[in-house]
């Protein structure tokens, strides 16, 4: 399982859209973009990065719990 979720990748974002967090399925963060005009910004800055990875987190999460079903659903296999 752990192996297969380090193969999947989510994208969080802050309501802008100006930060990226990429992380795998494993919660293993991969990326982070940031626009260039947000690095003056550190309040907005930290705001965003806040939500991007809160909505990255959420995502893998959503993730695991749909690997754990779709092995849920394999005849033969039990978890």
């Amino acid at each position: 399982m752990k192996q297969a979720l380090a193969q999947e990748q989510v994208e969080g974002t802050d309501e802008s859209g100006k930060i990226k967090i990429t992380m795998n399925g494993n919660q293993e963060v991969l990326n982070v973009s940031i626009e260039p005009e947000l690095l003056t910004q550190t309040e907005e800055l930290e705001s965003g990065l806040t939500q991007a990875f809160n909505d990255a987190i959420k995502k893998s999460q959503q993730l695991m719990m749909d690997k754990m079903k779709s092995m849920q659903d394999i005849p033969g296999l039990s978890l």
